[in-house]
């Protein structure tokens, strides 16, 4: 997706209705823990608006200025009192902005109120923008994440101590598989993987998230690591029908804007009046998506290409699964305390 138009970053910053159904709760939210009294119990919290879909909502904390660490931009938002912290890795071609899009904003509005801070940052790479394979003590891009997580310790109320969840998307699924394989060793306290749309695994000592989305190549094996790993719990990601009212989720587009473009995509045979996929994906879903946008006669056609890919559970992250997400992350952090 682009990121170069000046209204992308406001964008970036507005969720409103799930990456696909209303994020509703299942099985991993029903058990409270005991120790998060005074806080609401994941079962009765309510992620989306529930009267109509979908109306942009702004984060519900404040990020960090951006800065300079160690040459590279690095953000975060820590709670006053933080019991843990998410450290978020982009997958290839990515940057800052990339892991605050919509559906990311979703899920930290989940956990920043219950004392989850999340930190973000990029890979060394800036050419392919993709995280460091190498094993440590080789890897360039551990010691600066640890670095900054001591510089967070400094200008914050988070603890080198507390413990942290890794989660990657794509190729970031690398950094989280170090973090808690080697990261422990190195003094980090490492204490659960997230893996969206990838192919890690992980170490099989640390309990693990995997998070797939129907059409993306990488679901079928994302099933099998969840199914061998001794303790790996599966979200799947389904495709959805599109709502007229979907595109209104970012700031870029009123609801009349978003009636307006779901005309245009039936119209191109896209899909059907009731939001129904038409259109074909073949052997390359990639070149659909781009012959999409390039009919696309609409201002940020990019973005609305990109909702669709998270509404046809392609290859991006989804909120479809925020609730049950957030709640998996919130039990590791607060059980290993």
């Amino acid at each position: 997706m682009s990121l170069r138009h000046p209204l992308i970053l406001a964008l970036l910053l507005a969720a409103a209705c799930s990456g696909g159904d209303d994020g509703s709760s299942s099985d991993l939210t029903g058990d409270d823990d005991d120790d998060v009294t005074g806080l609401t119990p994941w079962s009765e919290v309510v992620t989306t608006q529930e009267d109509q879909c979908c109306r942009t909502v702004q984060p519900q904390f404040e990020w960090s200025p951006v800065v300079d660490h160690e040459g590279l931009p690095a953000t975060w938002v820590m709670p006053d009192d933080p019991v843990g912290a998410l450290v978020v890795f982009h997958g290839t071609n990515g940057i800052i902005e990339t892991v605050q899009q919509v559906e990311y904003i979703e899920l930290y509005n989940l956990l920043v109120p219950r004392g989850i801070g999340i930190v973000l940052t990029v890979s060394e790479d800036r050419d392919a923008k993709q995280w460091d394979t190498a094993p440590l003590p080789d890897n360039v891009d551990f010691p600066r994440v640890q670095s900054l997580l001591g510089r967070i310790a400094d200008e914050t109320a988070f603890t080198p101590d507390l413990p942290l969840v890794g989660l990657g998307f794509s190729q970031g699924c690398s950094m989280v598989d170090l973090l808690a394989d080697q990261g422990p060793d190195a003094g980090v306290n490492a204490v659960g993987m997230v893996f969206h749309n990838c192919g890690q695994g992980g170490p099989r000592d640390q309990p693990a998230l995997f998070v797939d989305a129907e059409n993306d190549g990488a679901s079928s094996r994302m099933a099998s690591l969840a199914s061998d790993h001794p303790d790996g719990t599966l979200l799947s990601g389904t495709e959805v029908p599109l709502h007229p009212n979907r595109f209104a989720k970012l700031i870029s587009f009123s609801p009349e804007d978003s009636v307006g473009i779901f005309d245009e995509l039936v119209g191109l045979e896209v899909v059907d009046t009731d939001g129904l996929r038409t259109v074909d994906f073949g052997s390359d879903p990639e070149a659909v998506m781009e012959g999409i946008e390039n009919a696309l006669r609409v201002r940020y056609a990019a973005d609305v290409v990109q909702q669709l890919r998270v509404v046809w559970a392609l290859h991006r992250i989804s909120a479809q699964n925020k609730l049950d997400e957030a709640a998996w992350i919130e039990a590791q952090i607060r059980g290993s305390r």
